[in-house]
C-alpha cells in the first residue's frame, strides 16, 4: 500500500481546529461513498471512515480498494442506506448524528461467543 498524505476523516473531524472544514470533508466522503456504489462496488460492511482520507488540498483519497468487490447488480437501496448508516454511526460525535455504533455480525458473534466461554469458564 502506497502512503496516502493526508488524515482519516473520523481523525480530521475529531481535531477540534477542523470543525468548521470537517462537515463538507464528511460531505464529500459521503459522495465517494454514493459514487462506489452507483458503480456497483461494495466495500460490505468495512465501509469506514479510517478508509477515507483528507488531503491537504481538501480532497478525498481512499485506502483499502483491494477490499472493493464488483457486484453483478446494483446495490439495493436499503443495502446502500446500510452502508452509510456504518459510515455514520462511525464518525465522532456530533458528527455520528446520534447514531448507535453500527459493528459487523461476525464481530457480534465473536464478542457473543466470548462472553458465552467466560461465563462457562466462571460456572466451572
Amino acid at each position: 500500500m502506497l502512503p496516502v498524505a493526508g488524515v482519516p476523516i473520523d481523525q480530521f473531524a475529531a481535531n477540534p481546529e477542523n470543525h468548521d472544514q470537517a462537515q463538507e470533508a464528511i460531505a464529500q466522503a459521503e459522495r465517494t461513498l454514493a459514487r462506489l456504489q452507483d458503480c456497483r462496488l461494495d466495500w460490505k460492511t468495512d465501509c469506514k471512515p479510517e478508509h477515507f482520507f483528507v488531503r491537504p488540498d481538501g480532497s478525498i483519497a481512499l485506502i483499502d480498494l483491494e477490499r472493493l468487490r464488483l457486484r453483478k447488480k446494483p446495490l439495493p437501496k436499503d443495502y446502500r442506506n446500510m452502508q452509510l448508516r456504518r459510515f455514520r454511526s462511525l464518525l465522532p460525535k456530533p458528527f455520528n448524528h446520534g447514531l448507535p455504533r453500527i459493528v459487523s455480525r461476525r464481530r457480534l458473534r465473536r464478542a457473543k461467543m466470548a462472553s458465552n466461554n467466560q461465563g462457562a469458564l466462571a460456572s466451572n
